[in-house]
């Protein structure tokens, strides 16, 4: 569960550097990680049934959680590494200074 004072949990991160396919909701900063049916699958906040015909899919269809977990892995790795990350914020601190 993602407490609603940070966009998203790690724990989406880390899932999806492993090649885990997620399940999440549309809150609040999730979608900027999560793309629906490309590195995860979002369904509406509050939808335990969507979750759980969500869930069902994923567990009957092998193409998908591989096809997830591996588009999952390729924009956590290409998006969300440090080094990206490091020289994006550099590069906005840089701009500021001049």
């Amino acid at each position: 569960m993602v407490s609603s004072n940070e966009t998203f949990s790690l724990a989406y991160l880390e899932a999806m550097a492993m090649e885990l396919p997620v399940i999440s909701t549309l809150h609040s900063g999730i979608p900027e990680l999560v793309v629906h049916e490309r590195t995860g699958i979002l369904v509406d906040e509050h939808d335990a049934e969507g979750i759980r015909i969500e869930l069902a899919r994923l567990m009957r269809d092998k193409d998908l959680r591989h096809r997830l977990g591996v588009t999952g892995r390729k924009r956590v790795a290409g998006d969300f590494n440090l080094t990206l990350q490091n020289d994006r914020l550099d590069a906005l601190l840089r701009s500021i200074v001049r």
